[in-house]
């Protein structure tokens, strides 16, 4: 998220200036789980899934050769998969992959590495090799990937770049004309997935990457391999070792998905998470009033935000001013996560100290589309969704008190009521299976993956062990924590030492919570704000 890659993709301008992320704050990483197309009650009830089983992986020779530039320091290459497992013998596409190889003795194998998503390229977490405490990390190869129709994958998922780029209405339809402009958004995105991507639209769903990574690990000539997942992630890791159980040494998954849960009602439950989060972010802007000229009452900030909010729906501005759904953009943002925190704060304190904040680039989106269609592809592939109805009733439910999330998480995925590939029931896992030891690792108020989806995971696998980072709300925090899950990971990965298993339904470890950054100093530029009350 990885950090994991928990970018939100949908905003254009103000999300680019800030370096925002934009997909995951609407869609990737946030996990939604499916419902039914054809579904008419208020929950997304999961598919008879049948449990992943394996398949097998053939031995290729891998050319390894130096990345591009924008992947320093690692090593990648590609390798051939069948587009349909089912077919073994048939069309093949690439992964590309990556490699960050052992530098110390004694070598403890590879590590196969997953960002999340669904649709977020995987070869840079290679390199978080680097970031393990005591250079334990070094005495491991490092596999990266793009999943298959990812980045430098190919074919490479398309479906409309342009859809989504320039000025969006707001997310809250408070009008008919906006609810239709981001129903034709919708409808006509579908449509286009279902134009440009072709048959491998129908290949992309979560138990096709679970053996893509086997066959990864058979090109590599590994005859186990251990694991780290974040986010999305972490469901590939749960899935990889139900259906391999002996090919898995051990395993990291950071920011836990609940693999009961259908994409559909865990949208519903990050809705609620994220709000709380978003408290907090205004709680740290009124901490620090002489960095953010906002004043020190975290209601006033919330209201002058929401204001805002209401007045760029109300007059979105003509020549490329800022929406209403960027500035919800970043808010969101700010609620995956305490790392962006600085940089969330600045741009919200210009947005709401001065006019006119321009977009960078009025196609910022444009270059999103890929992971927009692989975050689909999955999600509306797997597993039933609701109708459009449905959807619609179940938002205009959440939204007054989780105005937040709700209705970005809503357009974000209500391509997938129609969508053009049949949904098929997600793989199912069994712990049963599993005897690989398991350090899973979450936030208490993580939004993203909510806390109680890893206590779920942890009473389900009985080889797992969960660290806490207790009240803290960043997704996907392990390679950012502090020495007491750092140490806890080091030790495990050198050691395969896991913290002792406590009784009931809780943590096993609680350490301190990500810290957000310092706030970084006022501009001396900008202007006085004689709306924001003094500090007290």
């Amino acid at each position: 998220m990885a950090k994991t890659d928990t970018t939100p993709r949908h905003g254009a301008a103000l999300v680019a200036a800030a370096g925002v992320l934009a997909l995951m704050v609407g869609g990737t990483l946030g996990l939604r789980d499916p419902g039914g197309r054809s579904h008419s009650g208020t929950s997304g009830a999961q598919l008879q899934a049948p449990v992943a089983t394996p398949i097998t992986a053939t031995a290729q020779p891998v050319t390894w050769a130096p990345c591009p530039a924008e992947l320093p320091d690692l090593e990648c290459a590609t390798i051939g998969v069948p587009l349909d497992h089912g077919r073994p013998d048939g069309e093949r596409i690439s992964l590309a992959i990556s490699r960050r190889k052992h530098t110390t003795t004694p070598y403890r194998g590879t590590i196969l590495v997953n960002p999340g998503g669904p649709g977020s390229s995987g070869r840079m977490l290679a390199g978080s090799g680097g970031n393990i405490a005591r250079g334990i990390g070094d005495s491991y190869d490092w596999i990266g990937f793009d999943p298959r129709g990812i980045g430098a994958s190919r074919p490479a998922l398309a479906c409309d770049p342009a859809a989504w780029t320039g000025l969006r209405p707001p997310y809250v339809p408070t009008k008919p004309e906006i609810m239709q402009a981001w129903l034709t958004k919708a409808t006509t995105y579908a449509a286009s997935c279902g134009k440009a991507s072709g048959a491998l639209l129908n290949h992309v769903r979560t138990i096709d990457t679970v053996h893509d990574m086997e066959w990864i690990r058979a090109a590599l000539g590994a005859e186990t391999t251990s694991y780290w997942g974040n986010s999305y992630g972490s469901l590939l890791g749960q899935l990889y070792t139900t259906a391999y159980p002996g090919r898995v040494n051990k395993m990291v998954l950071d920011g836990v998905v609940d693999a009961s849960q259908s994409w559909y009602d865990a949208n519903l439950a990050q809705n609620v998470a994220l709000t709380a989060n978003f408290e907090a972010f205004l709680k740290w802007l009124a901490a620090n009033p002489a960095s953010f000229g906002l004043g020190s009452d975290p209601a006033a900030i919330k209201a002058r935000y929401a204001a805002k909010l209401d007045a760029l729906a109300a007059a979105p501005g003509a020549g490329g001013t800022v929406s209403a759904a960027d500035l919800n953009d970043l808010a969101i943002r700010a609620s995956y996560g305490v790392s962006t925190w600085p940089a969330d704060g600045a741009v919200l304190s210009q947005v709401l100290r001065r006019d006119n904040v321009a977009l960078l680039a009025p196609d910022a989106d444009a270059g999103q589309d890929n992971a927009r269609a692989g975050y689909l592809a999955v999600q509306c592939s797997e597993s039933a969704w609701p109708g459009w109805d449905t959807m619609k009733a179940d938002a205009e439910r959440q939204h007054p008190d989780h105005p937040l999330m709700t209705w970005s998480n809503t357009w974000m995925n209500a391509p997938c009521a129609f969508w053009p590939v049949p949904s098929q029931p997600r793989a199912a896992v069994d712990a049963a299976r599993v005897t690989a030891p398991i350090l899973l690792v979450s936030e208490t108020l993580d939004g993203a993956t909510p806390f109680a989806g890893a206590l779920a995971t942890r009473e389900r696998f009985p080889t797992a062990r969960l660290i806490e980072g207790t009240g803290g709300t960043t997704h996907s925090s392990a390679i950012a924590a502090g020495p007491c899950v750092a140490g806890a990971i080091a030790d495990f990965l050198e050691k395969g030492t896991l913290p002792p298993r406590r009784e009931g339904r809780t943590a096993d470890l609680q350490c301190a919570p990500v810290p957000p950054p310092p706030a970084a100093p006022a501009d001396p530029a900008a202007p006085a704000d004689p709306a924001a009350p003094a500090a007290q």
